[in-house]
């Protein structure tokens, strides 16, 4: 069974979409090293919108749906706010410290697939993962 819920856009709520999401994962019973990558892009992905969709209005809501496949999760966190575009996205260097810009870096680096659907009110992140073991050759 698929998970949706919308949540109100602030810093204080990403805490409540990671436990949200946990909950949704833990009953279905998805293992414990995945379920910390999925929340560690979530939050990446809840942060981004906190502080990119809605840095004009301060406010606003996000959708996330979690989708149970054979052998996968697929999270989408969808925001209605100012959007982004993978061309307006830059790649960080990682020689050099910076104090943001690794968002959407870090959830490439934790998931199987990343896609990014612009639109007219905003921005839709899909993240799949996959539930299956690693298999070593």
């Amino acid at each position: 069974m698929d998970a949706r819920s919308s949540f109100l856009c602030t810093p204080d709520k990403v805490k409540d979409v990671r436990d949200w999401i946990a909950a949704s994962l833990v009953g279905h019973a998805v293992d414990s090293e995945i379920i910390t990558k999925i929340l560690l892009a979530a939050s990446e992905a809840i942060t981004n919108c906190v502080v990119h969709a809605y840095k004009a209005t301060r406010e606003g809501r996000v959708d996330v749906a979690i989708r149970f496949k054979d052998g996968e999760v697929e999270l989408t966190v969808r925001d209605y706010g100012s959007g982004l575009r993978m061309e307006q996205y830059d790649t960080p260097d990682t020689e050099k410290a910076s104090e943001g810009g690794y968002g959407i870096y870090l959830i490439r680096s934790l998931m199987d697939d990343v896609q990014l659907v612009p639109h007219t009110d905003g921005t839709e992140l899909t993240m799949r993962i996959s539930t299956e073991p690693a298999r070593t050759p």
